[in-house]
């Protein structure tokens, strides 16, 4: 949990550490929606950070932002291209500081308090028990596999959101010399045919004929596939590191392999092989039991994690 720190902490940690990097999850460039997640300091507090640790020589300092907020709208969202924008321009001229942004995915987290207490943090959850969620794991495209929306934004706008801000935080980079512009190009392309398959797979969706999907998602599979790969060697290029929430499911929020950023704007993350590989059976037990926090466990001060 990131909080900014006085000059002399970053001092200190680069007299005792031979090379200093640092990754902050501020989730939103908006005081409000930053609030909202349990943390209260001030934009200017946080520039003070980045300021402080680019003049003492931190080799690196990723900046990571969060989709799917309490008080966060699309507007908001794409918002933070712009105040990255301004942070590159005063701080990233050698390439030090990134800026990265991807949704909360797959779920909100079981036994966060956004997860426990939905209402009042402005979630809304389309499931609660694991099997609901194991089901969930087996749908088409990952704007189904989400298990919540806001009251601020609805899962299409989660994803369009997205796939817009993940185009212009490419341009951005771009503009910046992070990144070669035909990458930047590259994505955008990706991203368009992405949400082409998609519009194409939710059309069939619609007509809840569950032969007929399966008979898309066949006939689609080796230009699902070529995406996905695509998208592996793209975001390689990007030279983009996991972000903390948008990773295939599993119960750590960092993946072990650094320098690699998942697949968000990926249509089906492996639905057939999921699907044909799940078992059909799940015991009544694990169909029941709903996830939550220990009573005897810590409270947390955030609202994510």
């Amino acid at each position: 949990r990131f909080e900014p720190v006085p000059r002399k902490f970053l001092q200190d940690m680069g007299d005792a550490l031979p090379r200093v990097s640092l990754q902050i999850s501020i989730e939103s460039h908006d005081a409000q929606v930053r609030q909202a997640t349990g943390k209260s300091y001030s934009n200017q507090a946080v520039e003070q950070t980045i300021a402080d640790a680019m003049s003492l020589g931190c080799e690196r300092l990723d900046l990571h932002f969060t989709i799917g907020l309490p008080h966060q709208d699309y507007n908001s969202v794409m918002a933070t291209v712009a105040y990255c924008d301004e942070l590159l321009t005063e701080h990233g001229d050698n390439g030090r500081l990134q800026s990265f942004i991807a949704p909360i995915v797959p779920f909100l987290d079981p036994g966060s308090l956004a997860f426990e207490e939905p209402g009042r943090n402005g979630y809304h959850l389309q499931f609660q028990s694991l099997e609901e969620h194991r089901r969930a794991l087996l749908a088409p495209t990952w704007k189904y596999v989400l298990n919540y929306n806001t009251k601020w934004m609805t899962g299409d706008d989660i994803v369009r959101a997205t796939y817009d801000v993940t185009v212009a935080m490419a341009r951005l980079r771009a503009k910046h010399g992070l990144i070669p512009g035909d990458n930047a190009e590259a994505l955008e392309a990706l991203v368009n045919r992405t949400r082409g398959l998609m519009e194409m797979i939710e059309r069939v969706v619609a007509l809840e004929d569950i032969e007929q999907l399966e008979q898309t998602l066949r006939t689609l599979k080796p230009e699902i596939d070529e995406i996905n790969t695509q998208a592996a060697s793209l975001t390689n290029c990007l030279g983009a590191p996991c972000r903390k929430y948008a990773r295939r499911p599993s119960s750590s929020k960092r993946d072990s392999n650094s320098g690699h950023m998942p697949r968000v704007w990926g249509v089906f993350k492996n639905w057939w092989d999921r699907r044909h590989n799940s078992t059909e059976e799940a015991s009544s037990e694990a169909t029941e039991t709903h996830l939550k926090r220990s009573d005897t466990g810590p409270r947390q001060t955030g609202i994510l994690s």
